[in-house]
């Protein structure tokens, strides 16, 4: 009886195992998904894995980028440098990956400046599927040594509220920011993170498992997932049309809060701070707005960016809002992938170009350079 179990588990086991082996060639080959390119940080939950390659596939592009020796897709700068270093940061807009490598509006500005100065460079230190606390850390961990005199911090107003309410990194109580760092991640949690960045069919069922509401809950409670929105349509309800007003109201104070303690530190620091402020193509075509707010006013999804503003004005803080720019050039969806939402080529191009304008009739760069 004994033996016949035991054979019986083995053949059990060989089986499941041969199905996972199976399941996941099939996966890789007719349906390979985007392996995630990151490691856990305890003091930015994650960032880019040194020297590696990523390819992003889409209905609307197919793009190959790759992390220098520190873990940014950009070129490989050296920390000390004798010129003007500008440093930028954001998320998955801000990291570009979308588009080719100097089709990156960090780039394409990056080449606009040095039109006028050889002595000029920009560090692209942004990173995918953060928010505005892990972009702050980045900086004061990593992106601070190579000694900027300007920083850009990229807000997109799309999802970075939502992820200033979710963040792992600091906790919100009583009006104040409570840091959490160095975050201690646990034996599941690596596991997990280990196999989603290896295995196709543990991504995909991490995608599966993001698409229901009860399931998606269970990975943000356990720290597996940080936007408590189901998809983009729950995002809107909750932020832009204000249909849950104690996230809404946390996202705001924290991210308020967690912009206040990056301007108190680049002051600090003794470096100039300016916050671009991009938008969403639902605010900037009719067309997109159209198909997602349909029976709404414009005006009732244009709160967060208000908001923003109005924080960013009473605190004296340089800030760029891209709105106005992007929807007076605007026609059927210009600037932004009709199914992926970024910037696309001619998106990064319009803010590389508007960011550089604001450089030249503010004087924030020096003439000497």
């Amino acid at each position: 009886m004994t033996a016949n179990l035991t054979k019986n588990l083995i053949t059990l086991s060989l089986s499941i195992l041969l199905s996972i082996i199976l399941a996941e060639v099939l996966i890789a080959t007719l349906a390979p998904q985007d392996l995630v390119k990151v490691k856990l940080d305890p003091y930015t939950v994650h960032r880019p894995i040194e020297n590696t390659k990523l390819e992003l596939v889409r209905k609307d592009f197919h793009t190959i980028s790759k992390t220098n020796s520190k873990g940014i897709y950009d070129y490989e700068y050296d920390y000390n440098f004798s010129g003007f270093t500008v440093v930028m940061l954001g998320d998955s807009m801000t990291q570009g990956t979308q588009v080719n490598f100097k089709e990156r509006y960090s780039k394409i500005l990056e080449e606009k400046l040095l039109s006028k100065s050889k002595n000029i460079r920009i560090i692209n230190c942004g990173i995918a599927n953060t928010g505005t606390d892990q972009q702050y850390m980045f900086l004061k961990n990593e992106c601070i040594k190579y000694n900027p005199e300007l920083i850009i911090l990229y807000f997109f107003v799309g999802n970075d509220f939502t992820d200033n309410y979710a963040s792992l990194l600091f906790s919100y109580e009583n009006g104040k920011l409570i840091d959490k760092t160095p975050i201690k991640f646990s034996f599941l949690q690596r596991m997990l993170h280990w196999a989603n960045t290896r295995f196709n069919t543990v991504r995909l069922t991490e995608r599966m498992l993001q698409k229901n509401n009860i399931t998606k809950k269970l990975l943000f409670n356990l720290g597996f997932y940080k936007s408590p929105a189901n998809n983009n349509k729950d995002y809107y309800k909750i932020f832009f049309l204000d249909e849950d007003k104690e996230i809404t109201n946390i996202g705001y104070e924290k991210t308020f809060l967690i912009i206040n303690e990056l301007s108190n530190y680049t002051k600090n620091q003794n470096v100039q701070l300016i916050i671009a402020i991009i938008p969403t193509r639902e605010q900037v075509d009719d067309g997109k707005f159209n198909e997602y707010f349909h029976g709404y006013n414009y005006a009732e999804i244009l709160k967060p960016n208000r908001k923003l503003i109005n924080y960013l004005n009473a605190n004296n803080i340089t800030y760029i809002d891209f709105l106005p720019y992007l929807k007076q050039k605007n026609k059927n969806n210009t600037f932004y992938y009709e199914h992926d939402g970024h910037l696309n080529k001619e998106g990064h191009k319009l803010v590389a170009d508007v960011t550089f304008n604001e450089f030249g009739n503010s004087g924030i760069i020096n003439k000497k350079y």
